[in-house]
């Protein structure tokens, strides 16, 4: 599902939010960590690049998480670095602390 860009703008408002007040778990999945490894970066350096994701960045959401249907839904993004595009999929827990999950933050499979 595509949204309008208002929507998008709000809920990366609410990403830079929680990311500002520290509130934000990254997933570590071994794709994810396979790829923090091969860029040779940090949690704390896709952290930085996921605070400057905008509107440009956005492919599709509001979805229903699969996992967890009846919670928050996931967004999903995509942006370039170090000439790879990474594929990031992001959760805001409204319905508990407003708290950021990066469930994804890995190279962009085809």
């Amino acid at each position: 599902m595509r949204s309008a860009k208002r929507d998008v703008d709000l809920f990366l408002s609410d990403v830079k939010n929680a990311i500002r007040q520290k509130n934000y778990t990254p997933i570590d999945r071994d794709k994810n960590l396979n790829t923090l490894a091969q860029l040779g970066i940090t949690w704390k350096d896709a952290i930085d690049e996921i605070n400057e994701l905008s509107f440009s960045n956005y492919i599709k959401g509001p979805e229903i998480d699969r996992d967890f249907p009846q919670h928050d839904h996931l967004w999903v993004f995509k942006k370039g670095m170090m000439g790879e595009t990474i594929y990031i999929k992001l959760k805001i827990l409204y319905q508990n602390n407003k708290s950021l999950l990066v469930l994804s933050f890995h190279i962009d499979e085809p």
